[in-house]
């Protein structure tokens, strides 16, 4: 825990994503415990995440938007 609030005090997330390895790299060359691994690529799955949900609310907005009353109901 120490060390993920360490890296996320001193890199940026996209700097962060760039330098770690990911999940299964971890597990399967570096011999990381699972929960260790997850726990250091939990603020980059949390990201992408949220980063997709806005796209996607994004793009229902602005077909919810520039939709006219006469366009067909799909």
């Amino acid at each position: 825990m120490q060390f993920n609030t360490f890296l996320s005090q001193n890199m940026s997330l996209e700097e962060w994503s760039r330098k770690l390895p990911p999940v299964e790299e971890m597990l399967i060359d570096h011999y990381v415990a699972a929960e260790m691994a997850f726990s250091l690529n939990r603020a980059i799955y949390s990201n992408a995440v949220n980063v997709s949900s806005y796209i996607a609310l994004k793009q229902i907005f602005f077909f919810l938007a520039f939709k006219t009353p006469n366009d067909p109901v799909q």
